[in-house]
């Protein structure tokens, strides 16, 4: 009974390792320097587990911030000299909290810098990415310690940076193509409503075209008979006061006689 608690406990701490990117120090016994590896992310709402929706089209970006260092028969890693000044001492990242911290750090100083950036890439519809293997499935990288951080401008999921050591220190084995899974978040992105251009009131053009006016009183329509008219009307009326003078003259002469 005792030996299978105990065997429960480490692979309960595999589990939370390999979630936080715990660092370990270890016998060397078995390390393979020579070796190259690959890491296989998944990024799922939540926590771990196949059962979890799947976040695509996220930008991923791996840095190498360390490399592997032999203490004499252990088998340690130490930070990138270019990366001291952010004081990360990666044999004392012994807890989740620590290694959380320390991913935090070292993202600051190298997405500011663009140091030591390995490889970039995008999961899949899967929510997957590589890194390290070529198109046969070769493994390519080196042995040390890498941090994996979210790349700018990727829609509404934010991922946790989080440091991995290559190889993965395990209870009883070294792991060279190491599968993790990093924390990753989604939200509600909020647009604010453009408002809606409101048309302008145009005062209409007058055009340039002149046009008769007139002063108030309608123009007679013109027939096309040029007669003067006048004229005729003016002799008419010269001959009636004519006629109408001889008339008067003769009744005056009948009655003298």
């Amino acid at each position: 009974m005792r030996r299978k608690g105990i065997k429960r406990f480490l692979v309960f701490l595999m589990v939370l390792s390999m979630m936080f990117g715990l660092v370990q120090t270890v016998f060397a016994d078995g390390y393979e320097p020579d070796r190259k590896g690959s890491f296989t992310l998944t990024l799922r709402k939540g926590a771990e587990g196949s059962d979890q929706e799947a976040l695509p089209g996220v930008g991923i970006q791996l840095y190498k911030v360390g490399s592997v260092k032999d203490n004499g028969g252990t088998i340690g890693f130490e930070i990138d000299p270019a990366l001291e000044s952010t004081g990360v001492d990666f044999s004392k990242l012994t807890t989740a909290e620590a290694s959380v911290e320390a991913a935090n750090k070292l993202e600051k100083l190298v997405k500011s810098s663009r140091l030591n950036l390995v490889q970039k890439g995008t999961t899949n519809e899967q929510g997957v990415v590589v890194f390290g293997k070529d198109s046969e499935g070769n493994a390519l990288l080196d042995s040390g310690m890498y941090l994996i951080v979210q790349s700018e401008s990727t829609g509404n999921t934010k991922v946790s940076p989080m440091l991995l050591s290559l190889p993965y220190i395990t209870s009883d084995d070294w792991l060279y193509d190491v599968e993790a899974y990093p924390k990753a978040e989604t939200h509600e992105v909020t647009t604010t409503p453009v408002p809606t251009a409101t048309p302008k009131t145009t005062t209409p053009v007058r055009s340039t075209i002149n046009t008769p006016t007139t002063s108030g009183t309608a123009k007679s329509v013109k027939t096309g008979d040029d007669t003067p008219i006048a004229a005729w009307i003016g002799v008419l009326a010269a001959a009636a006061v004519i006629i109408g003078a001889v008339v008067v003259l003769r009744k005056k002469k009948k009655e003298k006689r």
